[in-house]
């Protein structure tokens, strides 16, 4: 009987650690995931920032897009073809540009970095009389185009992703 009993106990010992093991490693491999996602989150507010400071830019005021939204998304279908003309563009080691919309005014900011540090700021108005609301509802967007009516250049910081804290 205690033989049965401690065979018992050192097989659930050793299936438990097993299991908890791959659980541990999963999650170490989980939060390492979440830890590379935040921290690229925080190189792109730093390359941002860097860009809206040296253009004098006031980010809170703009709606930020999310780049795999406006790919993947049919009512951002002008604005995806206007930021793949700019990303044609880049060179090796630049940084994917950041696009925002400032609905207000009925603009769109396409944000980029060079990999020597300067900072691109690429301004855009519709060619139509719609509005942005109109282009984000999806409502004849097929119509719409952006047009390119500002392209400043600015020295800028040079960031490395290690920079990042």
């Amino acid at each position: 009987m205690k033989k049965k009993l401690l065979f018992t106990i050192l097989t659930l010992l050793l299936v438990f650690s097993v299991f908890g093991g791959a659980y541990a490693k999963n999650e170490a491999k989980h939060s390492k995931v979440e830890l590379l996602k935040q921290r690229l989150v925080e190189f792109r507010d730093k390359v941002d920032n860097d860009i809206a400071l040296s253009f004098n830019i006031n980010l809170g005021n703009l709606t930020q897009l999310d780049r795999q939204e406006i790919f993947s998304n049919e009512q951002y279908k002008n604005i995806a073809f206007t930021l793949m003309d700019v990303m044609i563009e880049q060179e090796d080691g630049d940084i994917i540009p950041s696009v925002y919309l400032d609905e207000k005014n009925n603009e769109l900011y396409i944000l980029e970095k060079k990999s020597d540090g300067m900072n691109v700021l690429h301004k855009y108005v519709t060619d139509s009389v719609q509005s942005l609301s109109s282009v984000q509802s999806n409502e004849d967007n097929h119509s719409t185009q952006w047009v390119e009516v500002n392209l400043n250049k600015a020295d800028g910081k040079i960031i490395e992703f290690d920079e990042i804290d």
